[in-house]
């Protein structure tokens, strides 16, 4: 079995690479599990309906929130056309991403730590820790989040092969990761704070001396990365301007508090294990949780400076800026949502690969000191069967934590309102394959209103295999109740037409000359409904125009036409289209106004679609 093993690769030999193999593995089957549970919610929607557009330019950098992310939406691209709605296909994905950042965990912990048993609680802090499961269970997030993680622990890698081996195609390695990280998310720049660090500690030199080392002695490699950095931050603010808003010292201060104190710290360890969560996605630690956590953390540093020397500071140093940059770069783009948005872990989750690099630094401090202090003559056995027995046991202790804060917040990211609302839907159009379903607003849980004019039912179910109607004229419109059900449209509020001249029982004589019927007063909405009562013999269709909308319906005898219109309306103007034979055989064609070539429009109404019965 030996040249079994000598073919096995480094890092994956003895017991700690069996034992990572399996944690990965379990991780996968675990979030498998929870993910099997979850579904798209939100962005989701709104990005795969983009994807649905043609691939240009235009598309992929185009400005999202203020954000430039050609390959979330080349990802979007795909997902439109394999499958809009199959959160399968999402899932695998994620799953995907998720074990290409998992073994580069291992790879760098391996690299940092080699044939050291403190590379397993390490790895236990990036499979495990519950601030990577909220952007994970959110495709719109994980596509953003992983990749970064990607880009983090991979360039951090192949810095490390080019610093200890040497190796000639590390350097553009590095730079094709970063370069690959930033079609994914903004924070893909600071992987060059992490870089530094990692090229600092490993310099012979102590002290700021080390990052002059650092610099002369990889001088190209960094020129290009900054060069790289710098022009994606030119053109990054150029397609997608960041309005920042002034927070003012007192929301700074709770901005950074939120982020740092209450949210990244407690996250980190594994915690906060109790916390209300509001709206599904904010988190309101219990003091208590915020205290341990802060008194775990202050220990292992001490212990850790007690240890490993002055070195050790790299590693902390690392964590320290990160997160300091990590804070800003959230001031840049989302202050104005208020200090509150920091209680949000996934913003936070960026800082797991780095804290699990920045830990790798220390303990790589701390056991090379200890190699370094002189030995007692106790049984190395016994020194040995001590350290896996501790080993085991903060191994087995984060695990705990995190599952502990993992059984609090997985119910708040199945996303079970989106797929039952989605799945409701589907199945009334399956069952009414000609309905016109107003493209209203759906639930706030499923589309919130910062989606604007983009929240509305198509961006949700437009691409289905169903192919739903949306917005045309029709005789039986249809809209979606809060639960994804079609129900018959009231029209509410509003404004009625004004009376037609007195003795005539056509109301307005409508022909195919354009007809405006004024209403009482102007109404605006988005969207509105025009309720329109008629008669007429004429075989054909009737223009409408009103508002931003000019659509065409289709007449029968007599009945209510409805059209969904949008914007300001204060009148309709109403005009026969295309066939305008009459029921009787004439064409309707001898300059009469008589009913060969006339719909009466007797009532009209312009206002507000509710589902009739107030579901």
């Amino acid at each position: 079995m030996s040249w079994l093993r000598e073919r096995v690769p480094a890092p994956w030999r003895k017991r700690a690479g069996a034992i990572a193999l399996l944690m990965i593995a379990v991780q996968l089957v675990w979030r498998a599990s929870l993910l099997a549970e979850g579904y798209l919610t939100q962005d989701d929607f709104q990005m795969t309906r983009i994807g649905r557009e043609s691939m240009s330019a235009e598309m992929l950098f185009q400005d999202y929130s203020g954000h430039i992310w050609p390959g979330n939406f080349m990802l979007a691209w795909a997902h439109a056309r394999l499958g809009p709605l199959d959160w399968a296909g999402y899932a695998v994905e994620i799953l995907l991403l998720q074990l290409v950042a998992a073994v580069l965990a291992w790879l760098v912990l391996s690299r940092l730590l080699p044939d050291s048993s403190l590379r397993v609680p390490l790895l236990a802090v990036a499979l495990f820790n519950p601030l990577t499961w909220w952007p994970t269970a959110w495709w719109a997030a994980a596509i953003g989040f992983l990749p970064t993680s990607i880009a983090v622990l991979g360039a951090t890698w192949a810095l490390l092969v080019h610093l200890q081996d040497g190796r000639r195609w590390a350097p553009p390695a590095v730079v094709g990761i970063v370069v690959l990280g930033l079609q994914f998310q903004e924070r893909a720049v600071l992987v060059l704070l992490v870089l530094g660090f990692v090229a600092a500690a490993h310099a012979p030199s102590r002290g700021p001396r080390a990052i002059r080392e650092a610099w002369l002695a990889r001088r190209p490699l960094w020129s290009v990365l900054v060069v790289i950095v710098a022009v994606y931050l030119v053109l990054h603010r150029a397609l997608a301007p960041i309005e920042t808003a002034d927070a003012g010292s007192g929301g700074a201060a709770e901005l950074v508090w939120n982020f740092v104190v209450r949210t990244a710290v407690p996250g980190l360890v594994g915690g906060p294990w109790q916390a209300d969560v509001l709206s599904d996605v904010l988190l309101l630690p219990e003091v208590y949780a915020v205290v341990a956590a802060w008194i775990l953390l202050l220990a292992v540093v001490v212990w850790s400076l007690r240890r490993g020397g002055r070195r050790v500071a790299w590693g902390w140093l690392l964590l320290a800026s990160y997160v300091v940059a990590d804070v800003a770069v959230l001031f840049a783009g989302r202050t104005a949502l208020g200090p509150a948005l920091a209680l949000a872990p996934r913003y936070a989750a960026d800082i797991v690969p780095v804290l699990v690099v920045a830990l790798g630094l220390v303990l790589r401090e701390v056991e090379a000191a200890a190699l370094r202090a002189p030995r007692p003559q106790a049984a190395p056995r016994g020194d040995g069967r001590r350290r896996t027995v501790v080993v085991a046991l903060v191994t087995v202790a984060y695990v705990v934590s995190s599952a502990t804060t993992m059984q609090l917040i997985t119910p708040h990211t199945s996303n079970s309102a989106d797929r039952e609302y989605v799945q409701n839907l589907r199945d009334e159009v399956r069952a009414q394959p000609d309905a016109i379903i107003i493209d209203s607003a759906p639930p706030e849980d499923v589309m919130t209103f910062w989606f604007g004019s983009d929240a509305r039912v198509s961006t949700v179910i437009g691409l289905a295999p169903e192919q739903p109607l949306f917005d045309l004229p029709s005789h039986d419109l249809r809209i979606a109740d809060s639960g994804g059900r079609l129900q018959p449209v009231e029209v509410l509020g509003g404004e009625s037409m004004r009376p037609a001249d007195a003795g005539t029982a056509c109301g307005y004589a409508v022909t195919d000359r354009p007809v405006r019927i004024p209403l009482e007063g102007e109404v605006s909405g988005d969207p509105l409904v025009a309720r329109i009562s008629y008669f007429t013999s004429v075989r054909g269709s009737l223009g409408i125009t009103g508002g931003d909308t000019s659509v065409v319906g289709p007449l029968r005898s007599a009945g209510v036409l409805y059209a969904v219109v949008r914007g300001d309306v204060d009148a309709l103007t109403l005009s026969l289209e295309d066939d305008l034979s009459s029921s009787d055989g004439s064409d309707g064609s001898d300059g009469s106004d008589g009913p060969g070539g006339t719909v009466c429009v007797t009532a009209l109404d312009v206002g507000f679609p509710v589902a009739r019965g107030g579901s």
